[in-house]
């Protein structure tokens, strides 16, 4: 059965800072959270404004001078940034809708960056009815996307649930255990975190490569879709009773588990198109046995999905047509080079809080 979405690959980004999902838009992480930061600076600014460019060369100036940074993309356009975090230790956000972020300790944690400042709100007002349009148009389509991935998920937990039928799961359980063991996964210290390496945006689904940089040794998991889906549970479950530490990453439609990584040992468990000596084919664990009447109902779900999963695809692509035209009616009343000014003057202020 091939993938009911197939990903492209982004070749920006570490990971996305949240998914659009059937729930609206989601976080998907906490790296940005003032208790664990020493800094964090909180840009509010439309659509076109130059909060992303603004990021963008904040981390490549931190970088030259030997500081590590991570990017987190734009679920809605993997071209742009919404946030990055320097060393762990001061971090920059989108902080405008719909991933709003506010401020907790302000002042003493946290600082806002307010991009209005060099906008001429006179040209904008001359433009309001198309801004209202634009604005109203693109809400109204992610509400839609919404639903259709919402009705997706539901239409998706239910043929993973009937797929149990399909699999020997103590034949799964045991062959788990084995690798588990033969792995030698010892107790670190019990993270577990999520994150989020796939989206479904304006431009289309698209997913990003964090762990195939550092992974030392990976293990691609194929075979039928839900049966992957079911394995992967197992083994997400299986990892986190070691004590080891975890990440994992999720569908943003369906919300199941699509890589785990084990950071201490460099490990890799992903149901990507990935390039991989080690392979994991799940049609091993099918229980032959089980009536065919289970595959029928599956494959039936499937083009259901698949055809709830186009739509969302559509909707966001519209919403993208006016998510880009008020980006150019924004950016047309910006003062850039006043905002080049303050972007030197940001960069040189974190560049001396890092050290």
């Amino acid at each position: 059965m091939r993938n009911i979405i197939e990903y492209k690959k982004a070749e920006f980004g570490d990971f996305f800072i949240g998914q659009n999902t059937g729930d609206g838009f989601v976080l998907m992480t906490d790296a940005f959270d003032e208790g664990k930061l020493e800094r964090l600076y909180i840009i509010k600014g439309a659509a076109g404004t130059g909060k992303s460019t603004l990021m963008k060369k904040i981390a490549e100036e931190a970088e030259k001078l030997g500081h590590h940074a991570v990017r987190f993309a734009c679920s809605s356009d993997a071209d742009s940034l919404d946030g990055v975090v320097l060393d762990g230790r001061i971090g920059i956000a989108d902080g405008t809708a719909p991933h709003t972020f506010d401020m907790k300790y302000p002042g003493a944690r946290s600082s806002l960056v307010d991009l209005s400042v060099f906008r001429n709100d006179e040209e904008l007002k001359k433009r309001a009815d198309e801004v209202i349009l634009h604005t109203e148009e693109k809400g109204k389509l992610f509400r839609e996307a919404a639903r259709y991935a919402k009705s997706a998920e539901i239409v998706y937990k239910g043929a993973l649930k009937k797929s149990e039928e399909l699999i020997d799961t103590d034949k799964c359980s045991k062959s788990i255990d084995r690798l588990i063991k033969k792995l030698k996964i010892s107790e670190g210290n019990g993270r577990i975190i999520r994150a989020a390496t796939r989206a479904v945006g304006m431009k289309g689904a698209v997913r990003l490569d964090p762990f195939g940089i550092t992974a030392d040794t990976v293990y691609s998991v194929k075979g039928v879709t839900f049966q992957k889906d079911l394995y992967m549970l197992s083994l997400l479950e299986k990892l986190k009773r070691t004590g080891a530490d975890v990440i994992y990453t999720v569908d943003p439609l369906f919300k199941t588990v699509n890589e785990v990584y084990l950071p201490e040992k460099r490990i890799l468990f992903s149901v990507n198109d990935v390039f991989s000596q080690n392979e994991i084919n799940v049609r091993r664990f099918t229980d032959k046995e089980k009536p065919t009447k289970v595959r029928s109902d599956t494959m039936l779900a499937s083009k259901i999905i698949s055809s709830c999963a186009d739509e969302v695809k559509k909707r966001l692509s519209s919403a993208g047509e006016h998510h880009f035209a008020l980006e150019k009616i924004y950016s047309a009343s910006m003062d850039f080079e006043r905002l080049g000014e303050y972007t030197a003057f940001l960069t040189h202020k974190i560049s001396e809080e890092l050290g």
